[in-house]
């Protein structure tokens, strides 16, 4: 086990224990270890030479020590936070269901089954076995993808570690092509994981289908860059950052809740914790500077693509202009392949251009037809 890795299994049980921790002013010296492991693990470790393991380390570190000040700088989740159908406040419950209640706010992101879940997810509505039968044929069909984009990534130079081709070195169709590659590539990956624990745990029966609601919204409901991030993509970092650019825009500018003021500061400042997340990623995966920059010009720039969107919708709305059929999907299309090199480009160059699933198949189908 290297370094990092002791530290980020440690960090998650210091970080569990202090959400086991009943109300106390002195909860806050959880923070204490948290941060000491965060930033050895992160700026004092060099990278173990595993692409995926290095920036898993920065990623996955940064968004529970988020979670963590907003339970334990922010509020005191035990005082106010029920899973659906709990009666009695978390502080009133004896060790070990309080362990439970704590285990599952710390991993369950989207908050699924409590009264502070995320809005519009994706329920199945199937039964036990319908719901696992279905599942393993969304598996093949993400491991297929996957094993796909792995396998014309490592035909593709622009996702290389040792390259000077870019996303768009061959024009703009082909960068169309390399994003769509990129985004496939990584939601291929994230859901072959997601996939396959919701078969596991639905069916040994420690879980419901309910609790394993889709992991990305409906493609067809991203009519802006705004509905991208806030609907379409995952939302499993949504909950660690609402609470700090609320904090941010009313605590310290004292903008009142509901105005533009309040909104774009919580924006922007969503956005930035976001970039702060990934950047620490790639600190961790290169120890370079200029990839974690880039990282946060990416994140910054959607924050300032959906202001210009949000201006334009409203200019439109007050002139009556109705909205053109297949504009906001290319106008969304558009957007991303002209912003994603500015991230996906530094994540190849740092040895990320790419998620290989861990027994490809269609490699070894090509190197058999060769081989006849």
């Amino acid at each position: 086990m290297t370094p990092q890795s002791f530290c980020s299994y440690l960090f998650l049980l210091v970080y569990v224990a202090a959400i086991i921790a009943k109300p106390s002013p002195y909860r806050a010296l959880y923070m204490v270890p948290l941060i000491a492991l965060y930033t050895y693990a992160v700026f004092f470790t060099q990278p173990t030479g595993d692409a995926h393991s290095d920036y898993y380390i920065g990623l996955n570190m940064s968004i529970p020590l988020a979670y963590a000040s907003s339970y334990i700088f922010l509020s005191d989740p035990q005082l106010y936070l029920r899973r659906k159908g709990q009666k009695e406040l978390a502080y009133q419950m004896p060790f070990i269901p309080r362990l439970r209640w704590a285990t599952d706010l710390a991993f369950n992101c989207r908050a699924v089954g409590w009264d502070c879940e995320l809005p519009k997810l994706r329920r199945s509505l199937l039964s036990r076995w319908p719901f696992v039968r279905t599942q393993l044929l969304w598996l093949v069909y993400y491991y297929a993808m996957n094993d796909l984009a792995s396998y014309l990534n490592s035909r593709n130079p622009a996702t290389w570690k040792e390259s000077d081709e870019h996303f768009g070195t061959h024009g703009f169709l082909w960068q169309i092509w390399n994003v769509m590659l990129f985004w496939g590539t990584v939601i291929a990956h994230m859901s072959v994981n997601y996939t396959l624990l919701s078969i596991i745990m639905v069916a040994i029966g420690w879980y419901d289908p309910s609790d394993f609601p889709a992991y990305f919204g409906r493609w067809l409901d991203t009519v802006s860059v705004r509905k991208f991030w806030g609907q379409s993509w995952h939302q499993l970092i949504r909950r660690s950052l609402q609470p700090h650019g609320q904090y941010l825009a009313r605590n310290i500018f004292g903008f009142q809740k509901g105005t533009t003021l309040s909104s774009y500061t919580q924006l922007f400042a969503c956005f930035f914790l976001s970039g702060v997340y990934h950047a620490a990623g790639d600190w961790t995966l290169a120890h370079n500077v200029d990839i974690a920059k880039h990282t946060m010009q990416f994140y910054m720039l959607q924050a300032m693509a959906i202001t210009f969107e949000d201006g334009v919708i409203a200019v439109a709305k007050r002139f009556g202009v109705r909205r053109v059929p297949l504009l906001p999907y290319l106008w969304v299309i558009f957007w991303l392949t002209i912003s994603t090199p500015v991230w996906a480009t530094g994540m190849a160059r740092g040895g990320l251009g790419d998620f290989p699933p861990r027994f490809p198949i269609i490699p070894t189908i090509i190197k058999k037809f060769n081989a006849a």
